[in-house]
């Protein structure tokens, strides 16, 4: 399919959120990226979206991708077309892969998540709410905001405070919110020993389960936490390490649930294959964006309907963002629903990427 291309053509944009989200690797306020769009010999597009995130597990940057993008190689449409010694080519290749997926797709005249065969994805996804408060008022008026949205899923950053602040923020959503299920995220910021106290001490609450405790790259860390809670572990950083750390997460069973991201994996196919063998060692996922655009928000929701087990994903992002270059979307009763047109079911909005645009149009053309 590689051989059909004809043209790629790339434009940046700079997303601003509605307020700023403090994750344990920074305070994001906005979100850079950019839109990518292939075309084939026949005219039909296909679109993806490259959105690094600088601080999450590495420091690719959008200029970064765009230094990719504007030393293309234009001899062929392959990966050997990016320079690998250089930070942003497996992001701007995983880009063209999910783009030529939603290419075939199109082609094809199915909803994207539809066109892999001997699938059958989920329509409707079940995702968590974000809470970004520090203090107990604050986070008991958010959840209690989250709950009448319908959400029955809330997602919490802990390790940003004191343990006692934390224990205290998620006693006032208990108190109040009941029936809300907890995901506690620590963004890998507690000691072992601390998370081993700290899980003790919520173990009382509805928690469904406690997102990278430990250092990413102490796998062993993560694996006696894992052993020893009686909530299950998420893994998300350690995921995004290198291979043999997610075989070891996997098969050593140094967590229960992993976190993907199909943006940093390389495919919606890719990403499939990593749940569906990590389901068979008894470990399921979840995927969860990145505060990317509309484009790559879809693109992560169709990979989501097709995992082998449906948990509750965080793609929920898309009430954080003010504004887009596509229709957002936003779930409805803590659900996303997933489009029923061709491809990813959204196209680019001219008129909003024009606002939004931090550069020109570029293209480049293949023989």
């Amino acid at each position: 399919m590689t051989g059909d291309i004809s043209s790629i053509r790339w434009r940046p944009f700079e997303l601003e959120l509605i307020d700023s989200f403090s994750a344990g690797w920074d305070v994001v306020s906005t979100k850079q990226g950019v839109v990518i769009q292939l075309t084939d010999q026949s005219g039909i597009v296909g679109l993806a979206e490259a959105a690094p995130m600088p601080g999450y597990v590495n420091t690719i940057t959008a200029e970064d991708v765009l230094d990719q993008l504007r030393g293309l190689d234009s001899s062929s449409f392959t990966f050997t077309m990016l320079d690998p010694a250089q930070p942003g080519a497996h992001l701007v290749w995983n880009a063209c892969l999910m783009a030529l997926e939603d290419m075939r797709s199109r082609k094809m005249g199915v909803p994207l998540h539809a066109s892999f065969q001997g699938t059958s994805g989920s329509q409707r996804l079940l995702v968590n709410g974000l809470i970004d408060s520090s203090d107990v008022d604050g986070t008991v008026r958010q959840a209690l905001e989250l709950q009448v949205k319908g959400y029955k899923y809330v997602k919490l950053k802990i390790g940003l405070l004191d343990q006692q602040s934390d224990l205290e923020r998620i006693r006032g959503i208990n108190e109040a919110c009941p029936e809300l299920v907890l995901r506690l995220d620590a963004n890998g910021k507690l000691s072992m020993s601390e998370a081993r106290d700290f899980i003790q001490q919520v173990q009382k609450f509805n928690i469904e389960l406690v997102e990278q405790p430990t250092e990413p790259a102490d796998i062993s860390a993560l694996g006696t936490v894992t052993r020893e809670s009686s909530i299950p572990i998420a893994a998300d950083e350690s995921v995004y390490q290198d291979a043999g750390t997610l075989r070891e997460l996997v098969t050593g069973h140094k967590a229960n649930i992993l976190v993907l991201k199909p943006s940093l994996i390389g495919s919606i196919s890719t990403t499939i294959g990593i749940a569906r063998w990590a389901q068979s060692h008894g470990v399921s996922s979840f995927i969860t964006s990145m505060f990317e655009s509309a484009i790559g928000l879809m693109t992560a929701a169709h990979a989501a309907s097709l995992l082998p087990v449906q948990l509750a994903h965080g793609l929920g992002t898309g009430e954080w963002i003010k504004s887009d270059i596509a229709e957002t979307p936003v779930p409805d009763q803590g659900q996303l629903i997933l489009p029923t047109e061709s491809g990813l079911g959204v196209g680019i909005d001219c008129e909003a990427l024009e606002r939004v645009a931090t550069g020109p149009w570029q293209e480049i053309y293949y023989a």
